[in-house]
């Protein structure tokens, strides 16, 4: 299996590398990497959180992948994340530009000693003045390059609504813990509070709580773009 998943990255790596010494390592990516990837892959004298100890399979440990991986095959799996383990996608929340700075980071992190690892966490919050800049087009993702649009059916699988709702079209959506979405948009109401329009639904998927604040439903962050598109396949699959 381990086998397999290298090769089928690396046929799958078409994206050129910039130039890393350019992105900003310093704040903005070890701000990221907090956020988003120590709680299951540690850092330089930082244990990964204990949830993901017992992880089927148990997260790679970061500095083992920065010896090993190009950083081309960094951002591919940053990216599209890997099936069948806990690794998820981050190409549609994080941006290129955000995903090139996770990689420049990781490859620096094999030569951190863990004090050094920890003076970058205390000074990820003081702007670095003296940052150079890449060109835009080196932060855009394999996806924005490509024109890819997210569709609707995509979308609300990335945001695991299958997790809880009924959705025709999605095998995994058999849920009821919320109202099933099949027919949705010939509601009058979403949530008993909105008028059902196209622009209601948007912004209701944007951010619930904000129109329901004892709404179970929470914030999930969801994107203008990418919450567009889950209503339009909402209409696909409606009832005419």
């Amino acid at each position: 299996m381990d086998y397999t998943r290298i090769q089928a990255i690396d046929a799958r790596i078409k994206d050129q590398v910039p130039d890393l010494s350019t992105f900003d390592k310093q704040e903005t990516a070890v701000k990221s990497y907090e956020q988003h990837c120590i709680s299951c892959h540690g850092a330089p004298g930082v244990a990964p959180e204990p949830f993901s100890l017992g992880m089927m399979p148990a997260p790679s440990a970061i500095v083992r992948v920065a010896r090993q991986r190009s950083p081309a095959e960094l951002y591919w799996v940053i990216e599209n994340g890997i099936k069948m383990s806990g690794m998820p996608a981050w190409k549609y929340r994080l941006s290129g530009q955000e995903i090139w700075q996770l990689v420049a980071l990781i490859k620096q992190l094999p030569k951190l000693s863990k004090s050094q690892y920890a003076q970058l966490a205390k000074q990820r919050n003081t702007p670095n003045q003296t940052a150079s800049h890449v060109s835009e087009t080196a932060f855009v993702s394999a996806s924005e390059r490509n024109n890819e649009t997210l569709s609707g059916q995509v979308a609300l699988q990335q945001y695991n609504c299958n997790s809880c709702h009924v959705i025709q079209g999605i095998a995994s959506a058999i849920y009821h813990v919320g109202p099933p979405l099949n027919n949705m948009v010939n509601r009058r109401f979403i949530a008993g509070t909105l008028p059902t329009t196209r622009e209601n639904l948007v912004k209701w998927i944007m951010n619930p709580p904000h129109f329901k604040p004892q709404s179970l439903m929470p914030n999930l962050q969801v994107k203008r773009q990418h919450a567009e598109a889950m209503v339009d396949y909402l209409y696909e699959i409606s009832d005419k």
